[in-house]
């Protein structure tokens, strides 16, 4: 498998040392996320998911990825400020993001559910191969989100000629 890898954030994230704000493309897809058929499944009340403009990319063309977290039972709380590091995501059943510290820290804004959360950094991957690809988030272990255990809906990508 031959891609690329960039990181930001729905909110105002960063790459490198560059403040960046995401493109009205992500808030756009984000709207979509209440009629989203296909997410993550729901395991006590929460759930992951992600969502891609597409399935159908040109070879080099930009696949980016966004994260979301949703408790839908009142009981938990949310901690909505971002961004958060993306731990668990894999392609192709490969883990391609960045391992899981020991330790976690967190002083943020914490809503009680309901609550969606979109507050986490967006993967951008950019294949240098043609064919069949997957997309997976497996809840990345996050103490503070309670994201253990949960696997997201699995997207399946299609890479052809320009």
């Amino acid at each position: 498998m031959n891609f690329n890898s960039h990181r930001w954030s729905l909110a105002k994230g960063h790459m490198g040392n560059v403040g960046v704000d995401a493109p009205a493309e992500d808030f756009d897809l984000a709207k979509t996320y209440h009629a989203f058929e296909h997410k993550g499944r729901l395991v006590d009340g929460r759930r992951i998911t992600i969502l891609t403009k597409g399935t159908r990319y040109k070879y080099g063309e930009a696949i980016r990825v966004l994260h979301v977290f949703e408790a839908v039972e009142t009981g938990t709380v949310v901690h909505v400020m971002g961004p958060k590091t993306v731990y668990g995501e894999y392609l192709d059943a490969k883990l391609v993001s960045k391992e899981k510290p020991q330790v976690f820290n967190y002083s943020g804004l914490i809503v009680p559910s309901p609550a969606v959360d979109f507050n986490y950094e967006i993967s951008t991957y950019t294949f240098m191969d043609l064919g069949q690809h997957t997309i997976q988030w497996k809840g990345g272990d996050e103490p503070f989100q309670n994201t253990q255990g949960l696997e997201s809906n699995m997207i399946k990508l299609e890479i052809v000629k320009p």
